[in-house]
């Protein structure tokens, strides 16, 4: 099944160490954050800095927010791999000028987009980006680690198993098992009158 705007987790990673290499760690940490805790383009773009710090302007472990599309509560934990580029973009603005209230980042949806594509092009990734690209990450990735789509739901803010799999351009567990078993199955055709 096609799968063209989903990112992979190391290319994601791969495109977050080519904008840190470039020094342009504000496009490591949209691609970052948005890889990390699965946010639609417009969630994203609203993260403010008291969503993601506590009050001494560390990371939070557990990153709470709420999307605007369904009004879906998430939790959601900061892995470690984000947290070298969070913290190389505190130290750029200084943590001083760090407002809790503020967004993070102050471009068009557009423009994150225009970010997200030039990197994935410069690290040689060859296929259709889309806003959604990071999202669609983070769903694909949930969904190997727990190969359940109820459970995957759950982390992904999804209302319905069969809508992730669509979404992330998966087939359900019960279709992939039996294309499996039909590619593998021995049967002598010409005997059961199909050939």
């Amino acid at each position: 099944m096609e799968r063209a705007d989903v990112l992979e987790l190391k290319e994601v990673r791969a495109m977050m160490a080519a904008a840190m290499a470039a020094g342009r760690t504000r496009d490591a940490l949209l691609i970052g954050l948005g890889a990390a805790y699965g946010l639609r383009i417009g969630d994203l773009l609203a993260l403010t800095w008291g969503t993601i710090l506590d009050e001494a302007g560390r990371p939070r472990a557990w990153v709470e927010f709420t999307e605007r599309k369904n009004r879906t509560r998430r939790v959601c934990r900061t892995p470690n791999w984000l947290l070298p580029v969070l913290d190389a973009y505190i130290n750029e603005v200084g943590a001083e000028n760090i407002d809790p209230n503020a967004r993070i980042f102050h471009i068009s949806r557009v423009r994150a987009w225009q970010i997200l594509k030039a990197w994935a092009e410069a690290c040689g990734v060859r296929k259709r980006i889309s806003p959604h690209s990071l999202r669609k990450c983070f769903c694909t990735t949930i969904y190997r680690l727990t190969r359940d789509p109820v459970l995957a739901c759950q982390f992904t803010g999804h209302k319905n198993a069969a809508n992730l799999l669509r979404y992330i351009g998966y087939p359900s567990p019960t279709v992939e098992r039996i294309w499996a078993r039909f590619a593998e199955a021995e049967e002598d055709w010409e005997g059961a009158g199909w050939a």
